[in-house]
């Protein structure tokens, strides 16, 4: 079939089907809430909006809690969030501990729309919780005369969590795609909470984070896909999760948990990639006063690298070195891949950096696919052999461009459980003779509801099963001709319905297969040209 014919047959059904995606998404914004959370500034059409970039620090928490009596509850919390369970949020002892933090470093009105649960429900906020564990080994035996060093900090183990706003002043995990990232849905603002915690009760030590966070907008997944398919077709240019702990130590003192927070704001549209970067250190920080006593902020041990007010410096590696790391900095550690611990200090110690990516995914409630009908429908064709009305049957195993609706998508993404409506047309043959219309079911999403809730089942490429209609178009024959003509007189077409089963797959699970196809074509090197001259066959 000529690239001409594949192109009439497919620009038919594609600006049907933009036409219903676009009735579809103004019904949409139609009903969403009229109040916007508070993203980038919105400025005129034309505008080019900056990228969204904050900064935080850590607190030692016996800064940000009100009594000793205070740390039990806090360790339950954050025992929780190991295991993802569901926790308290709004009332609870870590939020209490966030707030206070927002309000030390002024950021009171950004930090309520993940602290007041009157707001939270309509902020569409995520919660990223950084957990570290960090450890040192007993140091040696001071020989007279001599001080007593400190072992260097070394990090035991680093979790990431996110966890969504599910009613009744209840946060729980949003669980696991099956690359192994935690999944963000829809979500404008993230709240970024760190929490730094030694190992073992009798080690003693100081964590200073320097947190970095930036929200990049993204293109929207399913326009990508569209323009993939259309590039193919038409030729039209266009970590791993980290194991959670099996349980937490004894209670240890206040002292040797640090707490940092901050908001992220989104885009202005969704999806965006959320890129947080941590980078640790230490001080020689003095021990802090009970916490039933009066409460200060800490201070960092060199007032030279303190930053506006005292406060600890953006960047920690810029922090006095100590006595655990023999006094001598190493070099400041260069950013690593994402889901990667990098430290720089005597024996893998401090000070480490670490990144992290995260992609909070629009609702989108078209995409498109390529399906095939598995085992096809059967179709009579007639013709006269000796004189006689003769038939056979002939199966159309046809590919499919399929257009999928979500009339779920508020409530899940497109690979989740919820099934979706699918329609489409065979891309080679004869395509409007056998339109489809019918349902479709992501077969990693079902199993995952199934066996796996928390963490999404993995298969090869993201598929879906479909079941419908096809509306054939089809020949029958009046009467019992003998001649060739006779049969031309006797037979009109008429169009059938019969059921039609088979599987498709996201353009998005085959993007790089299509674009390789793609470029082929376009290099002129794809099979299947006549040469010039020939006769065709």
């Amino acid at each position: 079939m000529t690239p001409i014919a594949v192109a009439k047959k497919f620009v038919h059904v594609f600006c049907a089907s933009l036409v219903l995606a676009a009735l579809g998404y103004c019904q949409a914004a139609d009903k969403s809430p009229k109040k916007q959370t508070k993203t980038t500034p919105s400025g005129p059409a034309d505008a080019v909006h900056d990228v969204i970039s904050m900064s935080f620090t850590s607190d030692d928490a016996n800064n940000l809690l009100s009594a000793q009596s205070q740390m039990e509850p806090l360790l339950k919390q954050l025992d929780d969030i190991d295991n993802g369970r569901p926790f308290m949020w709004p009332e609870s002892i870590l939020a209490a501990a966030v707030a206070k933090q927002c309000k030390i470093h002024g950021h009171e009105d950004d930090c309520a729309v993940a602290l007041d649960k009157t707001k939270i429900a309509k902020a569409s906020i995520a919660y990223v919780f950084h957990i570290v564990t960090w450890s040192h080994a007993a140091p040696p035996a001071a020989k007279p005369g001599e001080t007593r060093q400190t072992a260097p900090t070394y990090p035991v183990s680093s979790d990431w969590h996110v966890y969504q706003w599910s009613g009744n002043d209840t946060l729980i995990s949003t669980g696991f795609s099956s690359d192994g990232n935690p999944r963000m849905y829809n979500k404008k603002q993230v709240l970024i909470v760190g929490v730094d915690r030694f190992s073992g009760s009798d080690m003693t030590g100081t964590i200073v984070d320097a947190y970095k966070s930036t929200a990049t907008p993204g293109p929207p997944q399913n326009e990508t896909n569209l323009a993939t398919l259309l590039d193919a077709l038409l030729g039209i240019p266009g970590a791993g999760q980290t194991k959670a702990a099996a349980g937490l130590p004894q209670p240890f003192p206040a002292l040797k948990i640090f707490i940092a927070s901050g908001v992220q704001p989104g885009t202005v549209r969704l999806p965006f990639d959320l890129k947080v970067t941590v980078t640790s250190d230490d001080h020689n920080a003095p021990p802090k006063k009970n916490l039933d006593q009066t409460l200060t902020r800490r201070r960092p041990a060199n007032p030279a690298t303190a930053g506006p007010g005292g406060t600890p410096p953006q960047d920690a590696n810029d922090a006095t070195a100590d006595a655990g790391n023999g006094g001598d900095k190493s070099q400041t550690p260069k950013e690593p891949a994402p889901g990667v611990v990098s430290c720089t200090g005597t024996n893998n110690s401090l000070p480490c950096t670490t990144t992290r990516t995260f992609n909070s995914i629009d609702r989108e409630w078209w995409d498109v696919s390529i399906g095939i009908a598995i085992p096809g429908v059967r179709e009579t064709k007639y013709g006269i052999s000796n004189g006689a009305l003769d038939s056979s049957v002939t199966r159309h195993t046809d590919f499919y461009a399929m257009l999928d609706l979500y009339p779920f998508a508020f409530a899940g993404p497109k690979d989740d459980w919820e099934p979706h409506f699918n329609v489409g047309v065979p891309i080679t043959g004869q395509s409007l003779y056998r339109p489809y219309f019918g349902m479709a079911e992501s077969l990693g999403g079902l199993l995952t509801r199934l066996f796996r809730p928390k963490r999404q089942i993995g298969l090869p490429m993201g598929l879906n099963v479909f079941a419908g209609v096809t509306w054939m178009k089809t020949q029958v024959v009046n009467g019992d001709p003998t001649t060739a003509s006779a049969l031309a007189t006797d037979t009109k077409s008429v169009r059938v319905r019969k059921a039609l089963f088979g599987v498709e797959v996201p353009v998005s699970s085959i993007a790089s297969k299509i674009k390789s196809v793609a470029g082929k074509n376009a290099n002129g090197s794809g099979k299947g040209s006549t040469p010039s001259g020939g006769d065709g066959s």
